[in-house]
């Protein structure tokens, strides 16, 4: 009989597992950063697109850890590459400059 893969069909635990402490701290800090700096983006930007763009990366990041708990849904490249590029947003809307 061949060997079972056994998997705990939980992202942040599949994550923990393979890169271990120190890949699992890098994830927690790159998500904590970009969800510090979507908050920053609502509060201090007047644009109401760019408040926009800090809250819905806000409800990304709630909506895929949800989804991570009981899913692999980062193990698909799609899903994977789309969160990255929400991920970015918030850095991307504070650095952007003031249309008037």
């Amino acid at each position: 009989m061949g060997s079972q893969n056994i998997h705990a069909h939980n992202d942040f635990f599949e994550f923990g597992l393979e890169f271990g402490v120190i890949g699992s701290g890098f994830l927690i800090t790159l998500i904590a950063l970009t969800f510090v700096t979507a908050i920053k983006a609502q509060t201090r930007r007047r644009s109401r697109l760019m408040q926009a763009m800090g809250f819905a990366t806000m409800m990304a990041i709630f909506s895929l850890m949800i989804h991570s708990f009981t899913d692999f849904n980062l193990q698909i490249y799609a899903n994977a590459v789309t969160h990255i590029v929400i991920l970015a947003l918030p850095f991307i809307v504070s650095r952007t400059a003031q249309v008037s």
